[in-house]
């Protein structure tokens, strides 16, 4: 017996100390300047994935399959995605199916398997704990980096690294190969942004503004989220800050319609005109002034080039990561707008309708709209902002197919399969 016993807490204690390296392995996987220098890590993207989460989705898939309730769960949800994949495998050829086999056969099932296990036993709350974590401990010391190194020069580079981004060479200063400076921001005044050890500000801030996401709606810590907002800011990703302020100004609104629906007068009802005025021109300011820049061109672009190039395939799609063709009307696009010579989309949307049409992009869709539902239907405000903000950050932020991406997606996926009681009002 206490052997028993004692053999299940040395598992519990692996599993819990592997979802630490899962998270890293999504947070290093999210376009960290490691895989794209020349002294990259010596293992693919994928790889990395497999790694952090192939251990735990067999912990995950035994116990699920010892407990008749999660059994009966699971196979519905394997049953029905193994019917979603069967489906859009057959419109692909032997190349495409190799890239779309080790996204959507290996790692997908695997933090799927992952995210069942942890909302069927209620640990998703713990896990999404250790994130914020992480990524708070990162946000600290990249303020830190930031300030001593790029800002005043307390702290010197030691190095300079070359890093394969887009279809450009660039150069990053590195401080101890654990801070590189990437990017610059121009639009106000010409300084170095936060970028950590990503390639680019809006990755490093997309993984911030989800860790502000999922801290503001679980547990509304002050310091965490006063810390990962000063980071969001010092990216000056507007992408990032747009996100939130969507998130406080839907949450808000959906609270007013809840007034006004059991006809109960509240000082937020009356003063909801205002809070939308402002929330307006503060999206205004932020949308106009990244549409003055190059990049806001660019991105605008990226939609009407894709969409045009999209319906041209409009059920499947070109085929899976097929983009020689989209590449060359991007470039050109690009250049007649003034963009300059670069690659790679901008957004999520494009690249997912691109590769997979209406039927691929249903298939988001239908996951974002599982937690919208949840919120709708329980009165969670809350937590209908957030699948909000998470189908903003699919529409206007480029991580298709990142291990992030299908973290929310099987989120989404589960909660639109469960049965979900409405909270009394």
């Amino acid at each position: 017996m206490y052997l028993t016993k004692r053999k299940t807490t040395i598992r519990l204690g692996f599993f819990q100390t592997w979802e630490y390296i899962s998270i890293i392995t999504i947070i290093l996987e999210c376009s960290s300047i490691y895989f794209f220098t020349e002294k990259k890590i010596p293992l693919s993207s994928n790889l990395v994935l497999i790694i952090g989460f192939f251990p735990l989705a067999l912990y995950s898939l035994l116990h699920c399959l010892a407990s008749s309730r999660a059994r009966t769960s699971i196979v519905t949800e394997a049953s029905l995605y193994l019917a979603f994949v069967i489906v859009y495998s057959l419109t692909l050829g032997r190349s495409e199916f190799v890239n779309f086999a080790m996204k959507f056969l290996a790692i997908f099932p695997c933090i799927m398997i992952c995210t069942h296990y942890l909302m069927v036993t209620g640990r998703i709350h713990i896990y999404i704990r250790k994130f914020i974590q992480v990524m708070s401990v990162l946000a600290g010391f990249s303020l830190i980096m930031w300030f001593l190194g790029p800002l005043t020069g307390v702290i010197r580079p030691n190095s300079s690294v070359s890093f394969l981004w887009g279809n450009m060479i660039r150069k990053a200063d590195s401080y101890f190969d654990v801070y590189f400076t990437s990017q610059r921001e121009a639009t106000f005044i010409n300084i170095w942004r936060n970028t950590a050890f990503f390639t680019e500000a809006p990755k490093y801030c997309l993984l911030l503004t989800i860790a502000f996401l999922f801290e503001t709606y679980f547990f509304k810590r002050r310091k965490i989220l006063i810390l990962l907002g000063i980071t969001i800011i010092s990216t000056f990703a507007y992408t990032g800050m747009l996100g939130i302020l969507i998130y406080y100004f839907a949450q808000y609104t959906l609270n007013v319609v809840h007034d006004i629906r059991k006809k109960t007068i509240k000082t937020r009802t009356i003063t909801w005109p205002v809070i939308m005025g402002a929330a307006i021109i503060a999206a205004y300011f932020l949308i106009a002034t990244k549409l003055d820049t190059s990049s806001g061109i660019g991105r605008l672009g990226d939609y009407i080039v894709c969409f045009s190039v999209g319906m041209r395939h409009p059920l499947f799609g070109y085929g899976f990561l097929d983009n020689e063709y989209l590449n060359s009307v991007l470039h050109a696009s690009r250049l007649a707008n003034g963009v300059g010579n670069t690659m790679g989309l901008s957004n999520s949307l494009s690249q997912v309708f691109i590769d997979g049409g209406i039927y691929l992009v249903a298939y988001y869709m239908i996951s974002f709209a599982g937690i919208i539902k949840t919120g709708l239907i329980k009165m969670d405000h809350g937590l209908t902002a957030v699948g909000i903000v998470l189908l903003y950050l699919f529409i206007t932020t480029y991580f298709a197919y990142t291990g992030l991406m299908f973290f929310m997606l099987s989120c989404g996926f589960f909660l639109l399969l469960k049965r979900t009681k409405r909270n009394a009002d």
